[in-house]
């Protein structure tokens, strides 16, 4: 299946084609609703990142309004007629970026990011 990734994904480097592959297919798959969340601050989508980065509950609004004052930046890295595993790749790390430039949230990410390596 690597071979498969690597080989869909242009403009990735190898190790983050399988990264950039399903970020792409998730945004696919939701890409109106992940425009409607991100310009409310709220919604499916903005739980299901938050998850992702194992946000503690009660900062899932405060992560949910970074996104939210993020909007521009990240809808047109999230542009349907643009997208491609490259540029959600580039969306999901700027969403990276964004929590690990947070106080509050960079502790939450960090340990996301150990208890996903152990693994």
């Amino acid at each position: 299946m690597r071979n498969t990734w690597n080989s869909a994904v242009s403009g990735v480097a190898p190790h983050l084609a399988r990264a950039a592959w399903l970020s792409h297919e998730y945004l696919r798959l939701r890409l109106h609703q992940f425009h409607e969340d991100v310009a409310l601050g709220m919604g499916p989508t903005v739980e299901a990142l938050a998850s992702v980065v194992m946000l503690r509950r009660e900062y899932v609004p405060l992560f949910g309004s970074l996104l939210k004052s993020n909007r521009d930046e990240l809808l047109a890295l999230a542009d349907a007629r643009t997208l491609d595993p490259a540029r959600a790749l580039a969306l999901m790390q700027r969403v990276g970026s964004l929590v690990r430039e947070h106080p509050l949230l960079k502790n939450d990410l960090e340990a996301a990011l150990v208890a996903h390596a152990m693994h």
